[in-house]
Order: C-alpha cells, then structure tokens, then sequence
C-alpha cells in the first residue's frame, strides 16, 4: 500500500511540474507568422485556443482548436514552422 502511495505521489508531482511550462495566452501575443501558419493549414478549425510553452528552451506556440466536431492540438514556432498535429 505504501508503494501505491508513493508511486500515486510521483506521478501526481511530475504532473504539475509538466504543466508549470504551459500558459494559456490571447491570439494577440501569438506571433503573426504561427496564426497565418495555423490559419492556412486549418482554415475550418472552430474554437482555437493559444498557450505557450518551452521545449529545451525554444518557446512552441499550441493551438487547440475542433475540427469537424473534433479536438486537435497542433504546435507551431514564433516563425510559423509546423511542429506537430496531436
């Protein structure tokens, strides 16, 4: 039981340091290049979202957006260069 505990306690923990990095933003502080990448790649999507974060130390730009009833998250850098759809 004391091991659960402990295993329920890392995760918990690496958890909320993961998302320490994340930080919901306004499309105003997306830089123009990301909005015009995403908007050209996804010009249905519905709903979109901004957050920011730092992968070994280069600041990604994340939209999470719908898609034909969907969810979808997709990164991009501060020059509009695709990073990866999930």
């Amino acid at each position: 039981m004391k091991k659960l505990l402990v295993y329920a306690a890392v995760f918990l923990s690496a958890t909320f340091i993961s998302c320490d990095d994340h930080k919901s933003i306004p499309v105003s502080e997306v830089p123009p290049a990301a909005v015009s990448a995403f908007n050209a790649r996804y010009p249905a999507a519905a709903n979109v979202k901004w957050i920011t974060e730092d992968k070994k130390g280069k600041k990604i730009y994340e939209a999470q957006f719908q898609l034909e009833n969907q969810n979808f998250e997709a990164e991009f850098d501060a020059d509009g260069g695709f990073i990866l759809e999930h």
